[in-house]
């Protein structure tokens, strides 16, 4: 997570503000049991597996959430330009 503030680089007088935003962030979840075979756990499943059936059920059964987010707003202070004039 970021914020900064963009209306430092312009001069005061103007009276504009640019306040910037931006988060990401990513989460990964697996479920305890094993989708296709009911109630048996996932882990009991992995058991029996190769390295490569383990590799292929974990991204089918992983939920994989990416997010990231930029927010940019401009605001002019317009009693500071009348100040300035």
């Amino acid at each position: 997570m970021a914020n900064a503030e963009l209306g430092k680089f312009i001069n005061p007088k103007h009276g504009i503000s640019i306040p910037l935003y931006f988060n990401f962030s990513k989460q990964i979840g697996t479920t305890e049991y094993n989708l296709f075979q009911g109630n048996i756990l996932l882990k009991e499943t992995l058991k029996d597996l190769s390295e490569y059936g383990k590799d292929s059920l974990m991204q089918i059964i992983q939920n994989f959430t990416l997010r990231k987010t930029l927010v940019l707003s401009i605001r002019v202070r317009y009693s500071d330009l009348r100040k300035n004039n």
